[in-house]
């Protein structure tokens, strides 16, 4: 633990970040990493234990396989690094290309994508599994009925992370095609692409690179704030300026912990987009407020008051629920992103958190956590 504040962060494998520049880079192993993607102010990213079952992340003319088409190397890409990828049709049939991949489970492939010569784009797990994606305005064409969910995420210069969640079907193909949803195009047709990622579960996490083996990134920790002299039993505030990676049924907790019977947490929860602050004193559960948010996947700016007889949930700049009655924890003494027993972790990205040792005022809590928008 660190009494000055700082957290102690544990990864024990290197990951990537988008840095101030939109360039994606490797971060060292056990070094928090400060993400760039939503512009010019960073947030601590933290994400869960992924593998990127591909063999060839970003090297297309090895592994996998073409069919009418070439692959160039050597394309400005994301950020104005110079490793992308021109993906060509060499022929007036379906232009393609693919990676072999064995799976039983809920998968997501994604890969960057920008517009060539022609603007659409498919992602297929092999059969009619497909989904379509228009990389000239970001938005997701058809997709079959197999795919569970498909998404696109601009990340400058016309550069788009397209995402395609299905069930348990095989391979990676990434098909040049046509503005009707076909999957054929005519010689010279392009588009260029980037850093193609296959991974278990619900929604896409930062890139893993891949050289001949699949690779597995480690979760993220940060715990250990403070000490028993940081936190006042009897009253304080704590803001945090957060986001979850997805609203995918898992609980998302940051405590600030004396024990199992003792502490304070400001979660979200496992019912969809919800937010809850819970004290609990002595073993007793003494504030259980919950409150349902417009999205979990969105910035949001909360803050948790407690006092004896007076706490308070804040929601971008408004109170939104309180508790009159309740009795304070003892022994507080250290702010994790997780729950008392290490479960729970907070997967998502983190603008700003603040601690303050005395309860604020409405005024004070209202412009805290307000948008300048308001």
């Amino acid at each position: 633990t660190n009494g000055d504040g700082d957290f102690t962060t544990t990864r024990n494998t290197v990951a990537t970040r988008v840095n101030e520049n939109g360039l994606i880079e490797e971060v060292a192993a056990n070094v928090p990493r400060l993400d760039y993607s939503d512009g010019t102010c960073p947030s601590l990213l933290l994400e869960p234990t992924r593998t990127n079952s591909l063999l060839q992340s970003n090297q297309f003319d090895t592994t996998w396989s073409a069919s009418n088409a070439t692959t160039t190397s050597g394309q400005i890409g994301v950020g104005g690094s110079l490793d992308a990828w021109k993906l060509e049709s060499s022929g007036s049939s379906a232009s393609f290309i693919f990676q072999g991949i064995s799976t039983s489970v809920v998968t997501t492939r994604s890969i960057y994508a920008k517009a060539g010569s022609v603007n659409w784009f498919s992602i297929n797990s092999g059969g009619s599994q497909a989904a379509y994606f228009d990389l000239s305005n970001g938005v997701v064409g058809t997709k079959s009925s197999n795919i569970i969910d498909a998404t696109m995420e601009s990340v400058g210069d016309g550069w788009y992370r397209c995402s395609v969640e299905i069930d348990s079907q095989s391979n990676f193909y990434i098909f040049i095609a046509n503005a009707d949803n076909s999957q054929s195009s005519n010689n010279g047709d392009s588009i260029y692409i980037q850093y193609a990622q296959l991974e278990e579960n619900s929604y896409a996490t930062s890139y893993i690179k891949t050289v001949g083996t699949a690779q597995t990134r480690s979760a993220d920790t940060a715990n250990g704030a403070g000490d028993a002299s940081t936190f006042n039993d009897s009253s304080g505030v704590l803001m945090a300026e957060i986001s979850a990676l997805a609203n995918d049924g898992t609980n998302k907790t940051i405590g600030i912990l004396g024990d199992s019977n003792n502490l304070i947490e400001l979660a979200y929860r496992n019912t969809s987009n919800q937010v809850r602050f819970l004290i609990k004193s002595s073993g007793v559960v003494e504030v259980n407020i919950q409150h349902t948010l417009s999205d979990i996947m969105l910035n949001n700016k909360l803050a948790i008051k407690y006092k004896s007889n007076n706490a308070s949930l804040y929601v971008n700049g408004f109170e939104v629920d309180t508790d009159l009655s309740a009795n304070m924890p003892n022994g507080l003494n250290e702010l994790n992103f997780n729950r008392f027993d290490g479960a729970e972790d907070f997967y998502g990205s983190t603008k700003q958190i603040q601690y303050f040792d005395s309860a604020l005022n409405d005024s004070e809590l209202e412009k805290l956590t307000s948008w300048t928008s308001f």
